[in-house]
């Protein structure tokens, strides 16, 4: 009989959002001309995902999520919106010190 028990892997759960949100983060927040720094990167990221119905999917560690979730260009040229958006909310409306 076998005693090795088979090991689960661990699973994380993930906003799909989220994920399409960092791709894209870096170079808006350059283009719009908002400040860097983490306090503004962080409140752009935010307001954005505060933008969406939020989708959350099950994945193991290091695992991309479904090429079709993350090439829907529709949710891609949604995602480019909010972060624009929310990249000039926050250059208007700093909260850094």
């Amino acid at each position: 009989m076998d005693t090795m028990q088979k090991q689960e892997p661990k699973l994380i759960l993930t906003n799909v959002a989220e994920g399409m949100i960092e791709q894209y983060l870096d170079a808006i927040i350059t283009k719009v001309g908002c400040c860097e720094c983490a306090r503004c990167r962080m409140d752009v990221k935010a307001v954005a995902l505060n933008s969406f119905k939020s989708q959350y999917v099950v994945t193991e560690p290091g695992e991309a999520m479904s090429k079709a979730m993350l090439a829907a260009s529709q949710k891609v040229a949604d995602i480019t919106i909010a972060v624009t958006k929310a990249a000039m909310f926050v250059k208007e409306h700093p909260r850094h010190r």
